[in-house]
C-alpha cells in the first residue's frame, strides 16, 4: 500500500474484502444489498419472538468505509508513515481521537415523523394509554400507521373468524 493512495480506491478495495468476507461478491452490487438479503433470508427462519445477532451482517457501506480509512491508516503507521488521522476516519472529540463509525445517520430523516401513537394521553398523570411518552410523540397517526393498523385489524378479524379467538 502507498502512503499517497487515493481513498475511492482504498475504499473500494475495502468493500470488495468485506463483500468476498461475506460470500457476497458474485450476486449482490453492494454491502446494503447483501445485508438486505441476509437480513430477510434470516427472519423468514424465526420465529415472531426469536431474536438473532445484528452483529453477524455486513457493515454498512458507509461503515465499511470509515473502517477501510482507518485499516488504511494503520497499515501506513506500522510502515513508518506518518499521516493525518482526522483524514482517514477519525475526528477529534475534546482532544481525543474517536473513529467515525459512518457517514450517515443513525436513522434517516423521515424515520421521526412516521413514528406516532394515537393514544389518549390521561391528563391528570400526563401518562400515555400506550406507553409512548407523548410528549415527544405526536399522537396522531400517519398515513403509514393507518395502513398498517387497517392491515392488522383485517388480519385479526379474518384470525377471529378463522380461529374463533
Amino acid at each position: 500500500m502507498r502512503p499517497n493512495a487515493d481513498k475511492r480506491d482504498i475504499i473500494s478495495a475495502g468493500k470488495k474484502f468485506a463483500m468476498s468476507l461475506y460470500q457476497g461478491h458474485e450476486n449482490y452490487a453492494t454491502l446494503n444489498e447483501l445485508r438486505v438479503h441476509m437480513y430477510t433470508c434470516k427472519i423468514k427462519k424465526l420465529s415472531v419472538s426469536a431474536s438473532f445477532k445484528l452483529a453477524s451482517f455486513p457493515p454498512t457501506s458507509a461503515a465499511c468505509e470509515q473502517h477501510s480509512l482507518r485499516v488504511y491508516l494503520q497499515v501506513q503507521e506500522w510502515l513508518g508513515h506518518s499521516l493525518d488521522p482526522v483524514m482517514w476516519g477519525w475526528k477529534s472529540v475534546s482532544g481525543t481521537l474517536v473513529p467515525i463509525t459512518t457517514s450517515l445517520p443513525p436513522a434517516p430523516e423521515q424515520l421521526p415523523n412516521l413514528m406516532s401513537c394515537n393514544c389518549k394521553v390521561i391528563a391528570a398523570t400526563d401518562a400515555s394509554v400506550c406507553g409512548l411518552d407523548c410528549s415527544v410523540v405526536l399522537c396522531v397517526p400517519s398515513a403509514v400507521e393507518r395502513r398498517v393498523l387497517i392491515m392488522l385489524s383485517s388480519t385479526m378479524a379474518l384470525m377471529e373468524r378463522t380461529f374463533k379467538v
